[in-house]
Parts: structure tokens; sequence; C-alpha cells
């Protein structure tokens, strides 16, 4: 099983299935694979239907999850610690409208299924969480990585300190130490 999630900004839904189909197909897997599409489903073309619809021919599902209201909304960024709207070209802000209709299409053509944002996030990771675990499963390699904390900067930087400490002391022969030999 492979599983991708892919937000698109400004792209056309047929480009993303197009291009995410000739990933997918790439590989000589027979493995179920679905993909997920998190967007408000605008910019919908007829070709998308059909996209997925040969998608789902070839064994992949595709799961649609809608982002924001039939009314619309305009779109809130912050750009550097002040809250704005996305703006277009012209300086006007962009208001997002969900294409609950076009995305429930898409999802049917490709049975797979549809969720609403809207319903809280978590019912639609739980949601999608149950399809993807009905899908046929394949083994994936694991690797585990142990991290190590290093601590030899501290041991340079005594070492470091000492030596500055040596240069610091002055070098001089005391009358206690005149005439004695300590190393013969």
């Amino acid at each position: 099983m492979q599983i991708l999630i892919k937000l698109p900004l400004k792209v056309q839904i047929s480009e993303l299935l197009s291009n995410w189909q000739k990933k997918f197909f790439e590989e000589e897997d027979t493995q179920s694979k679905a993909l997920i599409i998190i967007t408000d489903g605008e910019n919908h073309d007829e070709n998308a239907e059909a996209l997925a619809a040969a998608a789902s021919k070839n064994g992949m599902l595709i799961f649609t999850v809608g982002v924001g209201t039939e009314l619309g909304s305009y779109i809130p960024i912050e750009m550097n610690g002040r809250k704005d709207y996305k703006k277009d070209e012209r300086g006007e802000p962009v208001k997002s409208t969900l294409n609950e209709a076009a995305l429930k299409a898409i999802a049917k053509a490709a049975n797979g299924n549809y969720f609403n944002l809207s319903e809280g996030s978590e019912a639609v990771i739980q949601s999608l969480q149950t399809e993807i675990n009905k899908l046929e499963k394949r083994k994936l390699e694991q690797r585990n990585f142990e991290e190590y904390e290093s601590y030899f900067q501290y041991f340079i930087a005594l070492t470091l300190l000492l030596l500055l400490v040596e240069f610091l002391i002055p070098y001089r022969k005391s009358k206690y130490m005149e005439g004695r030999d300590l190393f013969s």
C-alpha cells in the first residue's frame, strides 16, 4: 500500500490526477494505492472525473477531503506576525468556495469516499484511517536509527580553558626550587 497526501495550491485537479497517476504506475506494483486530495474543489474541470475513473481501473482509490464552506470565505495568512488575507494579482482578497459536488463526483468515480473537514479533523482522520486499513497492504522496509548526543565539545572547551590558564601563569623560578633537579 502506498499513500500520498497532496494539498494542491492553484493546481487543476485533473493535472494533479494525471501527474500522480504517472507516478503511481511507473512502479510495477499491484498493491492497493490511495491518493488523498485535500482541497476546496475549485478549478474543477470535467477531465478530472474521467482521470479518476481511469485511475480506479488501475487500482487506485481516491479520497477527497473538502476544505471550506459553500458560501466561501477569505483565506487567512500570517506574515511577519501580522494577520491578513491572501490576495490575488490585483491586490483583492482571494475568496475560496467549497465545490462539494465536484469532490464527491471525483471520489465516486475512483471508488473512494468524500470527507468534509468541517465535520472535524479528528473525525475525518479516523474515517480515512478506517478506509485505508481496508486496503491490501505490503511489507515496507523498516530502518531504525539511534541518535547519539555528542559531548566532546565540553571536553574541548575545558582543555582550551586549561591551556589558556597555563599561558596566564607566569614562568619564574622560585628560591625554593633553585638547585634542585626533579628529573634526575
